[in-house]
């Protein structure tokens, strides 16, 4: 029986590792596409005229309005077992 090269032998791990890198690449390009544009710097805190009067325990309020017009103002709290805690969640439609 005629013996097979190793050369031989490697060809479909090369193959298969090479369609994995593929899939691998194209996946991250999908995603990329799909996600959506980042978000604001930290620095820059967004405001809502609305938030001024939320009084927050522990933290600063947080205010985001949307590009609909829509208003959300939140407190918010890091418990130590519960985690991440919204308080005073209030929307207001436009």
């Amino acid at each position: 029986m005629p013996e097979v090269s190793s050369k031989r032998r490697m060809l479909p791990a090369i193959v298969a590792a090479t369609a994995i890198v593929a899939l691998v690449v194209a996946a991250i390009l999908v995603v990329e596409q799909a996600l959506p544009a980042a978000p604001a710097p930290r620095g820059v805190e967004p405001t809502v005229s609305g938030s001024v009067g939320l009084k927050c325990a522990e933290n600063d309020p947080i205010a985001q309005e949307l590009a609909s017009g829509s208003t959300w103002t939140m407190c918010w709290r890091v418990d130590p077992s519960r985690g991440l805690v919204l308080e005073d969640v209030n929307g207001q439609p436009t």
